[in-house]
């Protein structure tokens, strides 16, 4: 994976079919697979990840709860070393949706 800082925004690269499993950070939590599928798997096995933006961890814990109230899938919750955080769940399509908070990046 490769991380770009453009102003207020990142873009991350990943290579093709090296995310498409769970990956399990030490701290056990888990960041679901998502990306373009390896070399073997269907194009329909494709899940995107895209990510929303809060200020707070707390707002991305506040979310999480009202994605779980609202029947949504959350796969994942992440606390990250810089205090950021994280909640992944999956869209009606199968993608990966996240929700970060500040503290995540070194200029996030």
């Amino acid at each position: 994976m490769a991380g770009f800082s453009l102003g207020h925004t990142t873009l991350l690269l990943f290579q093709r079919g090296l995310t498409s499993s769970d990956s399990v950070l030490p701290s056990g939590s888990v960041i679901p697979g998502h990306g373009p599928p390896g070399v073997d798997d269907p194009p329909s096995a494709l899940r995107t990840h895209f990510a929303l933006a809060v200020e707070r961890p707390e707002d991305v814990e506040a979310w999480g709860d009202e994605l779980e109230k609202g029947g949504v899938e959350v796969t994942g919750r992440v606390t990250w070393p810089a205090g950021g955080k994280s909640v992944y769940f999956a869209d009606p399509d199968g993608h990966v949706g996240e929700i970060a908070s500040r503290g995540i990046w070194p200029h996030y």
